[in-house]
């Protein structure tokens, strides 16, 4: 069973997402920003990161960074509700996402994004 990672500073989204996914079989940890999404990361064995933009503090884009810096075959998808612009969805593939949602999706969009994800080509190999 695949194991995602979900991280959004919005508790309700984040909960959504892994109830969603908890029950298409997937094995789901949360974290409410990206300073603990990336302990996480680094500490356990994920097959995909699902993360907002959108944060305070450290934001998606600079957790994104962190993780190709560290695991360069890392599955990451980009989510965002506020900045729906191309420039930010562009950014994102620039920095690696494989894939990227605008909130609010529904419950086939985002299992057809992570199941799209899960069969690509990259490897996300946690912790090197």
């Amino acid at each position: 069973m695949p194991k995602i990672i979900v991280v959004d500073d919005n508790g309700a989204t984040r909960m959504s997402a892994a109830r969603v996914l908890t029950t298409a079989g997937y094995e789901v940890v949360t974290m409410p920003d990206a300073e603990s999404a990336f302990s996480a990361i680094v500490s356990d064995s994920f097959d995909l990161v699902l993360s907002d933009i959108v944060m305070p503090g450290v934001d998606g884009l600079q957790l994104l960074i962190r993780i190709r810096n560290r695991y360069p075959y890392a599955r990451v998808v980009m989510m965002t509700g506020t900045h729906h612009d191309s420039k930010i969805r562009e950014g994102a593939f620039l920095l690696g996402a494989c894939d990227f949602l605008t909130k609010p999706f529904s419950q086939e969009e985002l299992l057809a994004v992570i199941r799209n994800a899960l069969e690509g080509e990259a490897a996300l190999e946690l912790p090197a």
